[in-house]
């Protein structure tokens, strides 16, 4: 702006003197009018440039203006994703503790549940189930060779087709998954609530009065005890 004052103020001296020039007459030279004169044109030249210049810095500067205020709107639009960022983070944190928790658990139950005996398991649920028929009033089962035999077999087919499975074999059946426990009688207890919760094939497995054999057999693969029992009038 300090150059626009002063070549303004110079085409005003400029501008005085020719008019001084006009009016005293014979006092001012044409040589001297000649000067003052291309003086006032190349004045008027940079006044048009700078004039130039100043509508290109007024446009730099509404630009100026614009991005300005774009950046206003997204330093705002950042600060809130910035505030539900933190919230996230926070909130990730806390399932992120809730899930180291409850994989210890997990992994305790797992650590239990790998040390239970698939041996243990079997001797508990057939007592159980031998127990349960005597409270019935009725006769305990013999084991069953041959039968136990197709238990083991029915259990590795559950394993491989990792579905339940019965087998085609004769005999009544039962059959159940056991993950979670942490004793060999936890698991004879759940499978047999399991059973019991179907009353016609509770009473046709093991309250069935014309059995006179039966078999547990326990597998364990990974996590999980497959169990499949089997009560035969043959052994």
């Amino acid at each position: 702006m300090t150059k626009y004052y002063k070549l303004g103020a110079l085409l005003l001296f400029v501008i005085i003197i020719l008019v001084s020039a006009f009016s005293c007459g014979p006092s001012v030279t044409q040589e001297e009018y000649d000067r003052l004169l291309g003086e006032l044109n190349d004045a008027e030249r940079q006044l048009a440039s700078l004039q130039r210049n100043l509508a290109e810095v007024e446009k730099i500067e509404a630009q100026y203006e614009d991005l300005s205020t774009q950046f206003e709107e997204l330093n705002t639009r950042f600060i809130e994703l910035k505030k539900q960022n933190d919230i996230n983070l926070k909130e990730l944190d806390t399932i992120q503790s809730q899930y180291d928790e409850l994989k210890k658990k997990y992994d305790a139950i797992v650590k239990q549940s790998g040390a239970i005996s698939t041996e243990d398991v079997e001797q508990a649920l057939f007592d159980l189930i031998n127990q349960t028929r005597i409270d019935n009033g009725l006769e305990v089962l013999l084991p069953g060779e041959h039968i136990y035999d197709i238990a083991k077999a029915n259990n590795i087919a559950m394993v491989e087709a990792k579905e339940y499975k019965y087998s085609p074999e004769a005999g009544w059946q039962e059959i159940f998954w056991a993950a979670g426990y942490d004793t060999a009688d936890a698991v004879a207890n759940g499978a047999l609530l399991i059973w019991k919760s179907n009353i016609d094939g509770f009473n046709q497995s093991i309250l069935n009065i014309n059995a006179i054999y039966g078999a547990v057999s326990a597998y364990k693969s990974g996590d999980i005890i497959y169990i499949t029992y089997i009560s035969h009038v043959f052994s």
